[in-house]
């Protein structure tokens, strides 16, 4: 009888000990669901650029294939300049100044959108975008002060156009 159970649990083979399939199937779980986070907060971490204003859109023009209306040079190193201004004088206690924001606040459309989309490009960590910069900045300003007027205006104008 003792010679017939050896014989049973010898034929019997086991891939691994049940201890180890448990430790297995737990870390397959725990890789899963890592891929899982990584893929979720990959597509929830990218900020994507808003378009410009529909009357600036660059076109092509149906005969010629060639753009119209597409950003000039000027307009394109007026948005590298703002964004790397603004970027290079934000911090904990100084403020940008009053001077860049009018500027920015007197931009056109299509330069205001650029610069927006050239900063969250550039220098804004998904989810922060510019305008979520400018609003943690007005919440520490005091509320009569010039500055923080400024900031209100341009995130006034970030909402009209449609700027998240």
């Amino acid at each position: 009888m003792a010679a017939t159970e050896t014989t049973r649990r010898t034929s019997v083979k086991k891939y691994l000990p049940d201890v180890n399939k448990n430790y297995v199937w737990g870390a397959a779980l725990f890789v899963a669901g890592l891929i899982g986070i990584y893929y979720w907060g990959k597509n929830n971490g990218s900020v994507l650029p808003a378009p410009l204003p529909n009357d600036t859109l660059p076109k092509t023009d149906p005969v010629t294939g060639e753009k119209i209306n597409a950003l000039t040079e000027a307009e394109s190193k007026l948005i590298v300049r703002l964004a790397n201004e603004f970027e290079s004088q934000r911090g904990y206690i100084i403020n940008p100044s009053y001077e860049l924001l009018n500027e920015i606040l007197g931009t056109s459309d299509r330069v205001f959108v650029g610069t927006y989309n050239y900063y969250n490009q550039l220098y804004a960590s998904p989810p922060d975008t510019l305008k979520t910069i400018i609003n943690s900045y007005s919440n520490y300003k005091i509320w009569f002060s010039e500055i923080n007027h400024q900031y209100d205006a341009i995130v006034a104008r970030m909402d009209n156009l449609g700027l998240k």
